[in-house]
């Protein structure tokens, strides 16, 4: 035996504190308590005395006989709650066509805590289609945006996301124009200015507005023909006075001979735009050599002598500028100052011989030196065209006389053949300077005028704009070839009418019924109508469908019939079987979790099958089934007219209760037939054959992924998994169980009468609700705090065990008083403070003290005392500040504040009244660490 004390007491209230409790619950009945010997006083003084001794003698009982004797306080255990959920099927991979799942078709799962398997059962019969959703992104035509949340591509897995929330309109629409010759070669680093000459069709905006880095972004780079998305050099852009714009990007990096200028549409106000006219000048000059390269040496460009320092016959070099070269049809200009530095040389003189035979003789008259003038002959300006050197033709000069000081200037247009080429181990445009044979070199004495060139610099510049050669556009990854003809209108509206979502889909065929799993994080109770298109060869098709979820409002299924033909087309730079879902128009706040396709929704029930010989049918009609808590029935009579099987309905209210109808009590298991089943003539051959599915009766819940198997394997199913946890369920109510609630019947006499009443009601039905508080009134309004990972999915089942066994007693029964359950309200909060360390460092408390403190608030684990927070009740700044001096003492705290964000304004903590029903909720904790 066990002594008092060692088990919780079930009634600590003394006889007397009982009596009057009674006498309270019982005011309103019409009893008078007046008379101290009267019969409803001893009555009342003796049931009090019953309870006081019965608890009192229970509490010293050992465990058993207490469970025992709890037990028959309530003899029935609650049943375990059928579970639904969506299990998804998958195709073996390569497998190209559906596959059947029959109605029935039993899945099983083990659960977390191991124990026996729990069976789930397929409600219909449905076809697994071999796809998979590759794609999935949202549209919102109004505001000209879309956005791919999904791809499986990069993505491993689908996430949650909210549609139409937090679009970046980067990339939403790109116009890209190729110029040929307008910028260098290969290799080249160069600064880049254009003037552009831009006229609008009905411009809704001046030409001018282009420049607005706002609205437009304009970037440079070679054009390819798969544009890869990423972003160019970035392009200054100066609007001009006269509507032009002047385009300018340093350091531009060119490979291609063709460039690619683009357009980025930044502003969706301005997607009507339609260009008249697109015309490029480009000019440039000042432009120094990129290089001068003689031999395997590399001269300086702004002073070089071509020839070598003394000149050399047959001797040449090469001036690189790649900016001006490879401008094909352009008029190039090379300017430079020559400058010719004079040698003489004279042969060496013998010394001469006297002969003083003749020296009183006149001297004979010496023979005139003959001094060669030698310049540079036969200069040649020449250009590579891929094969060999041909000469440039120059348009005015000379710029072939090297024979004096001078201004020289070298006009021509570029050649159209003019090419790469590779000169002294250097690739690029490049011009070759020669000279040719010069004879006065040979002979002494001479004079030898070296040629030396200062400043060279190139111009170029196009005598007529140039237009663009191709027209390419990307609008929400769609790319699109245009022809290179104006009027040009480059942008283009997301492919809807209104926010839609779009689903891409690698596989379909047609007059195909498909199955999907929408589930959405936020549940709501509007019911409204949601319509699906496919993208077929004309455009968009319309599909009939089957929605569960009311427009996308609640989790559940979606299922659509496809066309006769369907075909894969090309959206968002994708090629797909593209379906769009566009919801209500009032779609706002949606929380969408994902889309599941394949999925088919199963309970964790068990198929009964019982046949009854019409003679055995009792002669009050009603059959009695062994189960009880039925789910769903079928009722087979043998006809006698044809002796075939006829399939029963179910009676329902307002029809006439004959031949073919059947009445149910799902609850109980009794199932009413018609008097007129007994006219029949039968025979022992006549069966009443009645199939049943009820709950297991053991298990429901399990976690997700738990169910993987099937316990009959079809083939080309590869797998099956929940990708949800099982929550409206719950399992058969064990003794332990059954006893503890049965404690608190002791206390409220099995009727909801007081406030504490529906409280202790609730916690002891529904063992998720881990907090309750009442207020009595009309309506009565009761709150609970859920203590389940998804309160959304559990809380309508504990709104319907609830609301049954509180109607059925109390104010609700004698007054008709309604009944309200609601969530407790979780109030937003934040908090901010600002600590130092007292006198060591404190590295460990900062790394804890955030964590902690969003701890303290969690209303179900936090408080001073880790119990969490009573509904109504909200933190103190008193029990704040005392948590973390007690908690953390070796920190000082400081500009401690806390605030409260309800009814959409932010107060602070000490000036607010907590409602009723309020628990904390979410809190942003910002510390600040002082030194």
């Amino acid at each position: 035996m066990k002594e008092k004390g060692e088990m919780p007491l079930i009634v600590s209230e003394s006889r007397e504190e009982l009596l009057a409790e009674v006498k309270k619950s019982a005011g309103d009945s019409g009893i008078t308590f007046s008379d101290p010997k009267g019969l409803a006083n001893t009555l009342f003084t003796l049931y009090s005395y019953f309870w006081s001794e019965t608890a009192e003698r229970l509490n010293r009982t050992p465990e058993k006989h207490r469970i025992a004797f709890l037990n028959c306080l309530q003899a029935a255990h609650f049943p375990a709650q059928v579970a639904n959920t969506f299990v998804v099927f998958q195709v073996v991979k390569g497998y190209g066509c559906p596959v059947k799942i029959p109605e029935g078709t039993v899945l099983t799962a083990v659960p977390e805590d191991g124990g026996e398997s729990v069976g789930f059962r397929t409600k219909w019969n449905f076809w697994v289609v071999p796809s998979s959703i590759r794609d999935i992104l949202w549209a919102d035509c109004a505001a000209d945006t879309a956005c791919r949340v999904y791809s499986d591509v990069r993505d491993p897995s689908p996430e949650a996301f909210e549609p139409w929330c937090g679009a970046k309109p980067d990339g939403r629409h790109r116009f890209d124009m190729a110029f040929r010759n307008v910028l260098g070669g290969e290799g080249e680093n160069l600064d880049v200015a254009l003037s552009m000459n831009v006229r609008l069709r009905d411009p809704p905006l001046p030409a001018g507005a282009l420049a607005d880095p706002v609205r437009f972004r304009w970037s440079l780079t070679d054009w390819s023909p798969e544009p890869d998305g990423a972003l160019g050099k970035s392009v200054r852009v100066i609007p001009k006075e006269n509507g032009g714009l002047i385009l300018s990007a340093d350091g531009f990096r060119s490979k291609e001979p063709l460039a690619c200028l683009s357009l980025e549409l930044l502003d969706g106000a301005a997607r009507d735009l339609s260009f008249e006219q697109i015309e490029i000048c480009a000019e440039k000059s000042g432009l120094s050599p990129d290089a001068v390269v003689m031999g395997d040496c590399e001269l300086d460009g702004n002073r070089f002598y071509p020839f070598r320092p003394i000149l050399h016959p047959f001797e040449e070099c090469g001036v690189f500028c790649g900016e001006a070269l490879s401008k094909h049809g352009a008029e190039i200009t090379l300017s430079f100052r020559l400058s010719v530095e004079t040698t003489e040389e004279h042969p060496q003189r013998r010394e001469e011989t006297v002969n003083y035979k003749w020296i009183m003789r006149k001297p004979l008259p010496k023979p005139k030196e003959e001094i060669q003038e030698a310049f540079a002959s036969s200069v040649k300006w020449e250009y590579w065209n891929g094969k060999s050197f041909r000469a440039v033709s120059g348009k005015c000069g000379p710029a072939d006389d090297f024979s004096k000081d001078g201004e020289l200037r070298l006009v021509f247009d570029c050649p159209d053949d003019i090419s790469l080429g590779e000169y002294g181990g250097r690739k690029g445009y490049f011009l070759r300077l020669s000279c040719g044979e010069c004879r006065e070199l040979y002979r002494l004495p001479r004079r030898v005028h070296t040629p030396c060139i200062q400043n060279a610099r190139f111009s170029y510049r196009f005598l007529s704009p140039l237009r663009p050669e191709r027209f390419r556009t990307v609008n929400f990854g769609d790319r699109a070839e245009l022809p290179a003809d104006f009027p040009v209108r480059p942008f283009s509206a997301p492919p809807c009418r209104s926010k839609s979502l779009f689903l891409g889909l690698d596989w379909l065929s047609g007059n195909l019924r498909v199955q999907m799993c929408a589930a959405l994080d936020e549940p709501q109770e509007a019911d409204e109508k949601l319509t699906m298109e496919i993208l077929g060869e004309t455009g968009w098709v319309k599909m009939a469908v089957d929605d569960e979820t009311g427009g996308l409002r609640r989790s559940g299924l979606i299922s659509f019939l496809t066309p006769p033909s369907v075909q894969k087309r090309s959206l968002f730079g994708a090629e797909r079987y593209w379906i769009r879902m566009t919801p209500p128009a009032n779609s706002e706040g949606l929380k969408i979790k994902g889309f599941y396709l394949n999925a088919q929704r199963v309970e964790n029930r068990v198929r009964h099958r019982r046949g009854v010989p019409l003679q055995n049918l009792p002669k009050s009609g009603i059959l009695q089934l062994p189960h009880g808590n039925l789910i769903k029935t079928w009722v087979f009579v043998k006809s006698a007219d044809d002796g075939k099987w006829e399939l029963w309905k179910e009676f329902l209210p307002g029809c006439e209760f004959r031949q073919g109808l059947y009445k149910i009590d799902h609850s109980s298991g009794r199932i009413y037939f018609p008097p007129q089943i007994f006219y029949r003539a039968s025979t022992p051959d006549d069966v009443i054959f009645i199939v049943y599915d009820t709950g297991d009766g053991k298990r429901a819940n399990v976690a997700a992924g738990a169910i993987n198997k099937m316990r009959k394997e079809i083939p080309y199913i590869a797998s099956i998994r929940n990708p949800f946890p099982v929550l409206d369920g719950y399992d058969s109510e064990k003794d332990e169980e059954l006893a503890s609630r049965a404690e608190n019947l002791l206390y409220t006499h099995g009727h909801a009468v007081t406030e504490k009443d529906y409280e202790l009601m609730a916690l002891d039905l529904c063992p998720e609700i881990y907090r309750a508080r009442c207020i009595g009134g009309t309506p009565v309004r009761l709150a609970v705090l859920l203590d389940v990972p998804d309160s959304r999915v559990v809380f309508p089942r504990i709104c319907r065990t609830l609301l049954p066994f509180f109607r059925a007693c109390g104010a609700a029964r004698t007054a008709g008083t309604q009944i309200e359950i609601l969530r407790a309200v979780s109030v937003p909060m934040g908090c901010s403070l600002n600590v130092r360390a007292k006198d060591q460092p404190i590295g460990e408390e900062i790394e804890t003290l955030e964590e902690k403190l969003t701890a303290f608030f969690d209303p179900i684990g936090g408080g001073l005392r880790g119990d969490g927070w009573e509904i109504g009740r909200l933190p103190t700044f008193d029990q704040i500040l005392s948590f973390l001096e007690e908690g953390f003492p070796r920190l000082q705290i400081s500009d401690l504040s806390a605030a409260v964000l309800k009814n959409g304004r932010t107060t602070d903590l000490q000036e607010i009244t907590p409602g009723p029903f309020d628990v904390p909720g979410p809190v942003k904790i910002k510390v600040e660490i002082s030194a």
